[in-house]
C-alpha cells in the first residue's frame, strides 16, 4: 500500500463556502407614475362623416371635358400661335430690309445710268427702255407706300411728265433765252465782252431734246401712296392704279389717259387741265362744295385760310357720269 501522507492538506476556509453571484435578468421595475393632475388628456376624434355628393350634371361633365381638353390643347396651341406671330415678323422685317435694298439698287442704277451716259450721244429711245425696264422690274418687289417713292424719282429726275409739261417746259427755255437776248441787246454790251460772258444758245431740236421720257404704260401702281405730293404735269398714261392714294395732290396738266383710277382715292385733290380721257375712274372717291369742314380736317384736306376741300376736275368734266363716290 501506499504511504499515506502524515500531513494532509489544509483545505481553506474558503472552499467551503458557496459563492452566489448576482442575478443580472432581474424583472424591470414597476413604470413611473404622473400624478393624475399631471397626466396628458386624451383626445377622442370622432370618424370622419361622410356626406355624399350630388351626381354632376350633363353641363358639369361637358365644362370639365371643356377644361381638360384646354389644358391639354390650348398650352401647345398658344405657344404654337406665339411662335407663328414671331415668325410673322421677322419675315415682315426681312421683307422690309429686301425693298429698301431694292429701292437702293434701282436709285443708284438709274442714276448711274443719267451720269455716265453721254445723253446726247446716245440713243434717247434706248436709254428710256433701259429705265422702263428697270422700273417694272423694281416695282414688282416693292409695297404700294414705297412704288411712290419710285414714281415721284422719276418725277424729279425729270423723266415722266406729260406732253403738256414738256412743251411748258420747252417753251420756258425759249422764252428765257429770249429775253437774254434782248437784255443785253438792251444794255449794249460790247461784242468781245457778249462772247465770253453768252451762255451757249440751245436750238429748237436741242430744246426738244432736253426732256426724254419714260413710258409706264402698264407699270402696276396698285395702291400706290402719292398722298399730298407735289407733281404737275406728271405721266400716267396706261398705268393700273387702283385703289390709289392721290388725296390733296396737286396733278395739274397730269396725263392719265387710258389709266385705271377705279376706287382711287382723289379727295382734294388738283386735276385742274389734267387729261382723264379713257381712265377709269369707277367708284374713285372724290369731294366737292357740299363736303363738310369735319371732313376735310379729319382727312387733312384743308389748304390755309380755306374752309372747304373740293376735288378740282378739267373744265367740261362731270364726275356724276363716272359713278365716282362723293365724300360728304
Amino acid at each position: 500500500m501506499p504511504e499515506q501522507n502524515a500531513n494532509p492538506p489544509r483545505r481553506s476556509s474558503e472552499q467551503g463556502k458557496i459563492r452566489t453571484f448576482p442575478n443580472k435578468l432581474q424583472p424591470p421595475p414597476p413604470p413611473l407614475r404622473l400624478p393624475e393632475s399631471e397626466q396628458k388628456l386624451t383626445l377622442h376624434i370622432p370618424e370622419a362623416v361622410t356626406v355624399k355628393q350630388p351626381d354632376p350634371t350633363r353641363w358639369e361633365i361637358w365644362k370639365q371635358v371643356f377644361w381638360s381638353l384646354v389644358s391639354v390643347i390650348g398650352v401647345p396651341l398658344a405657344l404654337l400661335l406665339v411662335s407663328h406671330e414671331i415668325e410673322q415678323a421677322n419675315e415682315a422685317t426681312a421683307q422690309n430690309t429686301r425693298e429698301a435694298e431694292s429701292i437702293d439698287a434701282y436709285v443708284d442704277s438709274v442714276g448711274e445710268l443719267l451720269l455716265n451716259i453721254d445723253i446726247e450721244q446716245a440713243d434717247p429711245s434706248k436709254i428710256e427702255r433701259l429705265i422702263r425696264s428697270k422700273t417694272l422690274l423694281v416695282t414688282r418687289q416693292i409695297n404700294p407706300n414705297r412704288k411712290g417713292q419710285v414714281v415721284r424719282f422719276l418725277y424729279d429726275q425729270e423723266l415722266i411728265f406729260s406732253e403738256q409739261e414738256v412743251q411748258r417746259r420747252q417753251q420756258e427755255i425759249t422764252n428765257a433765252q429770249s429775253l437774254q437776248q434782248t437784255t443785253e441787246r438792251l444794255e449794249e454790251v460790247p461784242p468781245q465782252e457778249l462772247a465770253e460772258s453768252q451762255s451757249p444758245q440751245k436750238t429748237t431740236e436741242e430744246i426738244e431734246d432736253t426732256f426724254h421720257q419714260v413710258n409706264l404704260g402698264g407699270l402696276d401702281l396698285v395702291g400706290v401712296n402719292l398722298n399730298s405730293a407735289f407733281i404737275p404735269g406728271i405721266n400716267l398714261a396706261n398705268t393700273t392704279m387702283q385703289k390709289a392714294n392721290l388725296s390733296n395732290t396737286n396733278l395739274v396738266r397730269a396725263d392719265f389717259t387710258g389709266a385705271d383710277l377705279n376706287r382711287a382715292d382723289l379727295s382734294g385733290a388738283d386735276l385742274s387741265s389734267a387729261t382723264l380721257d379713257g381712265s377709269n375712274l369707277a367708284n374713285a372717291v372724290f369731294t366737292d362744295d357740299t363736303t363738310s369742314q369735319a371732313v376735310c380736317e379729319k382727312y387733312s384736306l384743308l389748304k390755309e385760310g380755306e374752309s372747304t376741300c373740293p376735288t378740282i376736275f378739267p373744265d367740261g368734266f362731270d364726275p356724276s357720269t363716272q359713278t365716282m363716290v362723293l365724300l360728304q
